[in-house]
């Protein structure tokens, strides 16, 4: 195969990782034409027990709440359109709220907000899992390390 200068698109989804050695990790995922890049920085109190698997998981959990708030913004965008057309349909005397159009204009914008509350309900669920996770973590940490101090006694 021939090197010909050029990378690979990257595909929705793709995701990227690195890790130094100082304890930080960096996720890049790749979604709709844009980079949503997360960091997790170990704790100077916490470099005996850094592992690579847990500033990852942490990066990426940090790098999707990016994106979905991303995603979000996207749909609130296209919905902007749709709720400034109806507002001004109202202010017309001809309007009918009981016509076919009307009521299709609802269905989409009632749509739109569901989206949008769905993607609020997984970001508060990534948010929660997030610290979630560290508090477990900490709590593991903690035991390690009292277990530790109790065999060195």
């Amino acid at each position: 195969m021939v090197f010909t200068g050029k990378q690979p698109q990257p595909k929705n989804g793709d995701v990227t990782f690195m890790y130094n050695s100082d304890g930080l990790t960096r996720c890049d995922m790749y979604y709709d034409g844009q980079y949503f890049t997360g960091y997790a920085k170990c704790l100077p109190g916490d470099m005996d027990m850094m592992s690579e698997r847990t500033g990852s998981t942490l990066a990426e959990i940090k790098a999707n709440i990016k994106r979905l708030r991303y995603m979000r913004n996207k749909v609130r965008e296209s919905m902007r359109p749709l709720e400034l057309f109806e507002s001004r349909l109202k202010c017309c005397k001809n309007y009918d709220s009981k016509s076919f159009e009307a009521r299709r204009l609802r269905k989409e914008i009632w749509l739109y907000k569901e989206e949008i509350e769905e993607i609020t309900n997984a970001i508060n669920d990534e948010e929660a899992y997030l610290k979630k996770y560290i508090a477990e973590k900490d709590d593991l940490y903690y035991r390690i390390r009292a277990k530790r101090a109790n065999d060195n006694n």
